[in-house]
């Protein structure tokens, strides 16, 4: 029985056989970069924008609209405080920012064969950190919204911690510095950052970036996030598992007829609901491999590709039910971060190794899993899992060459060691 992937993204994918990319229009992603004041987002979104560019899409920002309204219009008058006038202003601000959400993901039309991706620099709730609960309320009547539409505008959601929350020596504000329009002292920075991660906490994709010693692994960490999001995560449609027949256990660029990747992902399980978890993710170099044929990972890697090592990536992991959904929420973690939790867990966590297969079929983005327990070996003979692999797919995308390659290729003759 097929089961959907808790990733996909409900109401986004393509109904029917997939089209040619002729006759539908190409993908929009819109991702959301939100956080307190100081937290990097303008760095983030000029490197964005020169990535993802080079890789075929066509970037479009939306910019912040309130403090462009202010400057035009004379700037906030505080006796509005308090008063209805504040509320009516607050209205302004989103009937704006929705409108100008709409017209900026609108040129996306004009180029209809291209994929896009729209980076909003703050989005339509940041407007609920300026409000009472009852003004807010009576913000969203007046603009004609509600916060699950307005959440749904958004595909992805990366909040970016202000520098004020742990690297101060960063934070700069006030008349002299490099942004004299920033008013906020350190810690109303710090209070910031805390309410704009709680507006946003109930979006389906939140990923949380910290601040890094070096702040350029930190815009790192947020380019990650988009290239999963637009590439690997499932967030342009809904998917869907299976279990297939296993591929080969030697992986050697002959197992597929297109080209793949390999990642290492070695899974910690903080908790005994394997709610909580983190991950460190890495690539394989895939080509050179010894197929010991022994049951243990698929292919290790007898010898490591010239220059530079694959970039590791970690990450916690948290799924929770919120208005009967599950929520997964993602906080990229430094190298330090991760080794702390996992060795503050270590008596208790309960570890697993992933092989992801991942390629491009058809127009489709596709990965194919295989579990092992920590060391590498096969999982317990109790595990429904032992012995096949798992197919991710979008949902509706063509399966069965995919499904019956491990059968074709002689899958099976790997047992238990393609796992």
């Amino acid at each position: 029985e097929l089961t959907r992937s808790p990733r996909g993204l409900p109401g986004d994918a393509t109904e029917g056989a997939p089209p040619s990319a002729a006759a539908v229009a190409a993908p929009v992603v819109r991702v959301l970069l939100t956080g307190g004041p100081g937290a990097g987002k303008s760095s983030a979104l000029a490197t964005l924008r020169d990535r993802i560019s080079k890789r075929g899409f066509q970037v479009i920002v939306v910019p912040e609209c309130a403090t462009a309204l202010l400057d035009g219009c004379g700037g906030y008058d505080p006796a509005w405080h308090g008063t209805p006038k504040h509320v009516k202003l607050q209205q302004l601000f989103l009937k704006h920012q929705m409108q100008n959400e709409e017209l900026m993901g609108s040129f996306a039309e004009l180029r209809p064969g291209k994929p896009h991706l729209v980076l909003h620099d703050r989005g339509c709730l940041d407007g609920r950190l300026f409000c009472t609960p009852e003004q807010w309320e009576e913000v969203l009547q007046g603009a004609g919204a509600t916060e699950d539409a307005l959440l749904k505008r958004y595909d992805l959601v990366i909040h970016m911690t202000t520098v004020a929350a742990g690297m101060e020596r960063l934070y700069d504000y006030g008349l002299g510095s490099t942004n004299p329009a920033r008013y906020h002292t350190p810690e109303q920075a710090r209070q910031a950052d805390e309410k704009v991660q709680e507006v946003y906490a109930r979006h389906p994709h939140i990923r949380v970036v910290p601040n890094f010693p070096d702040f350029s692994d930190k815009i790192e960490a947020v380019v990650r996030c988009v290239m999963e999001a637009v590439q690997v995560d499932g967030i342009m449609g809904p998917r869907e598992r299976e279990m297939i027949a296993p591929l080969p256990n030697s992986l050697d660029r002959s197992i597929l007829p297109v080209d793949f990747e390999v990642y290492d992902i070695q899974v910690t399980y903080l908790d005994a609901g394997f709610t909580e978890s983190i991950r460190r993710r890495q690539q394989v170099p895939v080509g050179h491999r010894n197929g010991d044929g022994g049951g243990g990972l698929a292919g290790e890697v007898s010898c490591m590709a010239a220059g530079e090592p694959p970039a590791v990536l970690y990450e916690f992991r948290q799924e929770f039910q919120l208005d009967g959904k599950w929520i997964s929420t993602r906080k990229v973690l430094t190298h330090d971060a991760y080794s702390v939790l996992k060795q503050a867990r270590a008596t208790t966590c309960t570890e697993l190794r992933k092989q992801a297969i991942c390629f491009k079929w058809q127009d489709s983005y596709y990965e194919v899993y295989a579990y092992f327990d920590h060391a590498g070996a096969p999982v317990p003979s109790s595990c429904p899992l032992r012995g096949c692999h798992v197919l991710d797919r979008p949902r509706d995308a063509p399966r069965a060459a995919v499904a019956r390659l491990g059968e074709d290729r002689g899958g099976g003759e790997g047992g238990e060691g393609g796992r």
